[in-house]
């Protein structure tokens, strides 16, 4: 059986690594498919990508996981909406995206006026 999907908001406005990074593993707890690997991943990912954004001048205005059975989709907003050259710094900041291209099944990136900047990250755990 599936566990039905759930929207958790991993932090305030505006968002926090240290408080993400303790809300993910607050979640990962309830998920006992989840690895000790994964785990690492996932949590040195979501605080690594708010970390760069803010080193870039963008603020990340929430973190939002869903998760499945063994599975976190992990979604960073950006407000107010960050100029193409802020974006550009701060998703090719080497560490960051770095272990976010490599620890996601799915790495995407969405910008539209109505909703700013987005990162969504899918990891196996």
């Amino acid at each position: 059986m599936t566990a039905p999907l759930t929207d958790h908001r991993l932090t305030g406005r505006p968002a926090d690594a240290a408080e993400a990074k303790e809300a993910l593993d607050r979640l990962l707890d309830t998920m006992p498919s989840c690895s000790p690997s994964a785990r690492s991943d996932a949590l040195l990912t979501v605080s690594e990508l708010i970390s760069a954004a803010q080193s870039h001048g963008i603020e990340v205005s929430s973190v939002t996981a869903r998760t499945g059975d063994d599975w976190v989709d992990l979604d960073f907003a950006y407000e107010p909406q960050p100029q193409g050259d802020q974006v550009e710094a701060a998703l090719t900041d080497g560490w960051a995206w770095t272990i976010a291209a490599s620890v996601a099944d799915k790495l995407d990136v969405s910008s539209t006026s109505s909703e700013g900047l987005r990162v969504r990250l899918l990891l196996r755990v």
